[in-house]
């Protein structure tokens, strides 16, 4: 039984790690968008920048 419980910890620890890799990327894209719709609005296109943000 005590293999078991190991596999178990084991197994939510790689969960963990995949939840945590998933908030990163979603952190990264939403950079991304933030820093393109900074350049946007420094070109002077504020309305592209703003629909880029989804505003």
């Amino acid at each position: 039984m005590k293999n078991s419980n190991y596999f178990f910890a084991n197994q939510a620890d790689v969960d963990a790690a995949q939840n945590a890799a998933e908030v990163v990327q979603n952190d990264v894209v939403n950079a991304g968008r933030i820093n393109e719709a900074a350049r946007d609005a420094e070109e002077g296109y504020e309305e592209q920048a703003r629909n880029g943000l989804g505003l």
